[in-house]
């Protein structure tokens, strides 16, 4: 049987032809191959660059589908077919004057993408490897809802680190991080201003944005189901929101972000990694979510900054180190499911004053060491009636023990738990409406209506001035 290849036709309503070794597309020549397989199904196609007789072009678009027009001869009779042929992956580079390039959605694999003056690329692609060097004016890259990983142990982005815009529309990627071979991450994404997130994603892979030191915001869409280890390690971000979506949240991703002061997490999430948030040391107001049991090693280790912590109610285990080094915490609010505090979980702590208990039966809680708050001066907060059963127990007899722990946190208007009702309740609720600080949570429902709202503002006022 003898075949005859006529043209390609893309398979959106484009049209162009084959020549030999080519195919035409928006007036230029690919150089291709292709492989007819077993049956029709698995025939493929494969774009190897583009041809040599091409004019200097300033965008490449490689189709992901094409109809072969081919002719067979049976008894000397020419008969005319077709047969959908699959691109299955994509080499190609741009000239000179190439600024785009767009890998059509579906493709497998892409390699060699570069040019010199290349500023945008699409990858639609599964995957790439040998990509982006010397193309030093690249500065945006859209990610497709296919994609799964680049083999990192290929040379990518080598003299390519001014990438500034990072569109990210994978909808459950292996691999986040573009670095690779002998250019690091860290030089990649070095410049990099704005991380846009599709609003299908379910999964931020590892490392997406390690080093990300200019990146300052990220919004975090309500499909995203898990976040990747390191996703924003060293990262310049100021304040992140974790939607209600979000179960799980893999070790060190906010590591290292000196510039994050403000965490709002929904109460969605389940399980925390080690080092979450450590080395954050601008870290203030944080909101964790209530489904958590456990506050993992270092999840806060070398928050200098941080100086109230109310550890969600359903916790059973502080881990190692959790809160090691926060220089500044004044006060920690302890939940009564609690069961274990490791080794070192309060060391370094010198700045810890209160220690707010609800624990009716502390003879339960199990500590490593036996010095968990350092400072013997550390006042602790114990329920009414609990307070010689507190005093017979060690840890607990080392530190100064008040039983008066419903008036400290239970007070409607006290929203800072100091004693008192003053003005600095109302700047604490401002902050909790602007910010999401929640670290107040119990008391700020100053109306009692089940919500915190600004009329919970107009209540305190109310109080101040002997109105109620």
């Amino acid at each position: 049987m003898k075949t005859k290849l006529f043209f390609l036709l893309l398979f959106c309503n484009f049209s162009f032809g084959l020549y030999a070794d080519y195919f035409d597309y928006n007036g230029l020549s690919y150089s291709t191959s292709w492989y007819e397989g077993i049956d029709e199904t698995n025939a493929v196609a494969y774009c190897n660059g583009l041809a040599a007789d091409n004019t200097d072009p300033e965008s490449i678009v490689v189709p992901n589908t094409v109809v072969y027009h081919y002719s067979v001869w049976v008894n000397n009779t020419e008969i005319h077919k077709t047969k959908v042929l699959r691109v299955s992956s994509a080499s190609i580079s741009g000239g000179e004057h190439t600024k785009s390039i767009i890998i059509s959605d579906e493709i497998g694999g892409a390699s060699g993408l570069s040019g010199p003056s290349l500023e945008s690329v699409y990858l639609g692609c599964k995957s790439f490897s040998s990509a982006f060097n010397s193309s030093p004016n690249l500065t945006h890259i859209t990610v497709g809802p296919n994609y799964k990983f680049h083999n990192n142990q290929t040379t990518c982005f080598y003299e390519s680190t001014n990438l500034k815009e990072l569109t990210w529309n994978a909808i459950s990627a292996d691999q986040g991080d573009l670095g690779g071979g002998i250019t690091y991450t860290a030089a990649v994404l070095q410049n990099l201003e704005t991380l846009t997130f599709g609003n299908e994603v379910q999964y931020i892979p590892p490392e997406i944005a390690n080093n990300a030191v200019k990146l300052n915001h990220v919004d975090i869409p309500a499909s995203v189901t898990a976040i990747g280890r390191s996703a924003f390690i060293n990262s310049g971000l100021t304040e992140i929101y974790i939607p209600n979506s979000v179960l799980s949240i893999d070790y060190s991703v906010f590591k290292g972000c000196i510039n994050l002061t403000s965490v709002v997490m929904d109460n969605s999430v389940t399980t925390l990694g080690t080092n979450v948030f450590n080395g954050c040391s601008s870290l203030k107001n944080v909101k964790l979510s209530e489904s958590l049991t456990s506050i993992p090693n270092q999840t806060f280790y070398h928050c200098y900054s941080l100086k109230t912590i109310v550890i969600s109610k359903n916790v059973s285990t502080i881990g190692n180190s959790a809160f090691s080094r926060c220089d500044s915490l004044e006060s920690v609010y302890l939940p009564d499911s609690l069961k274990t505090v490791e080794s070192y979980a309060f060391s370094q702590c010198y700045s810890l004053a209160h220690v707010y208990s609800p624990i009716k039966e502390p003879q339960n809680v199990s500590f490593s060491p036996s010095n968990p708050f350092i400072n013997s001066t550390c006042v602790v907060h114990v329920p009414k009636g609990t307070l010689a059963l507190y005093q017979s127990l060690s840890p607990w007899n080392k530190y100064v023990l008040v039983d008066d722990y419903e008036q400290c946190v239970n007070t409607p208007g006290d929203v800072d738990c100091d004693g008192y009702v003053t003005s600095s309740d109302v700047t604490a609720l401002y902050n909790y409406l602007l910010n999401g600080n929640t670290t107040y949570l119990s008391t700020g429902d100053v109306d009692g209506d089940g919500t915190i709202t600004a009329a919970d503002i107009t209540a305190i006022y109310n109080y101040l001035l002997g109105n109620q």
